[in-house]
């Protein structure tokens, strides 16, 4: 029986330890976002409420024009971004209602829930007092990681580096990390993404990645060989019109991401990841992050779910004895 025994653990434990390996773990993206990158249904709709030219000034009624942020500059000049799927109709394809995208053996986790909702009432309905500025009255809901820097003879805004601090629950010790991205693909727009330990950082990649309209082209842009098309979109919100709102149109849209993700240390704690553009004068660029995914190192997981497998299955045996 013991031999029986020994040789049934032993399975069960490398079975464990082989399936955490595998395992991931998806960062939830609204506890380290500082962007709002998609637009609501309810945003959407409030932002044609009235006509922002003549009652606020403003240059349309475009949602990032209305509310600000929901815009990626160096995508079609800031007027295209991605819509959802129910959105978009069951005739097109947008981003997954759910947030659950697969890409090869990667799996990642949108921030679908962290968007506006209509406001009470509606500040757009003929009893409610028109506001004298729309800043603020549908909040910012943080969903994706923004890192831009503008046309200046400033080399380093203080925009242009993000660090996005895990919680403290998903700091661990992992072994590779990926990410759903776009950004702009030039030579003099390249970003650097460190993880950051907790003992120090550490360059793991230093590249440039397309916009969502532009193709991977790694004979010019050779950190592009790094790179792969993970999603894509058919139908998704640009602007029409004149003054301009937004209108879903039917464009091709990728989000990208790495072939085989970026290898960690998993000997050190990791507590996040830092993004910085390499600083350059007027050369104007953005990066932006949906999703982030981690690997954990196998052998602490392993031998935790080994551990309780072995518990379980050693009382199962002592039953039947």
């Amino acid at each position: 029986m013991n031999r029986i025994w020994s040789k049934l653990l032993a399975t069960v434990f490398f079975a464990c330890a082989a399936t955490v390996a595998m395992a991931s773990v998806k960062i939830n993206m609204p506890g380290v976002a500082n962007w709002d990158g998609y637009i609501s249904t309810a945003e959407h709709t409030e932002s044609q409420s009235y006509n922002p030219p003549g009652d606020w000034g403003l240059a349309g009624r475009m949602v990032r024009q209305v509310f600000g942020e929901h815009s990626f500059a160096q995508w079609s000049y800031g007027n295209r971004i991605f819509a959802w799927q129910a959105q978009v109709g069951s005739s097109y394809t947008g981003l997954p209602d759910d947030g659950q995208i697969t890409a090869g053996s990667w799996d990642y986790q949108l921030a679908h829930l962290n968007k506006d909702a209509a406001p009470s009432g509606g500040w757009g309905n003929p009893e409610y007092t028109k506001p004298t500025n729309p800043m603020g009255l549908l909040p910012l809901a943080d969903n994706t990681i923004y890192v831009y820097r503008p046309h200046t003879g400033i080399p380093d805004p203080a925009t242009a580096n993000y660090t996005a601090t895990f919680a403290v629950a998903e700091q661990g010790y992992y072994t590779g990390v990926n990410m759903l991205m776009h950004g702009n693909a030039a030579n003099n727009r390249l970003i650097r993404i460190y993880a950051v330990y907790d003992d120090g950082e550490d360059l793991r990649w230093t590249g440039n990645v397309p916009t969502p309209d532009q193709t991977l082209d790694p004979t010019t842009y050779p950190s592009h060989a790094d790179l792969a098309v993970a999603y894509t979109t058919n139908r998704g919100w640009s602007n029409v019109g004149s003054p301009a709102y937004n209108s879903l149109g039917n464009f091709t849209a990728r989000l990208f991401h790495f072939q085989d993700g970026l290898a960690l240390n998993p000997a050190r704690k990791l507590t996040g990841l830092r993004f910085h553009f390499v600083p350059q004068t007027y050369a104007a660029a953005d990066f932006a992050v949906y999703a982030i995914t981690l690997i954990p190192e196998p052998a602490t997981a392993g031998l935790f779910f080994g551990g309780l497998a072995l518990m379980a299955l050693r009382r199962r045996i002592r039953e039947k004895v």
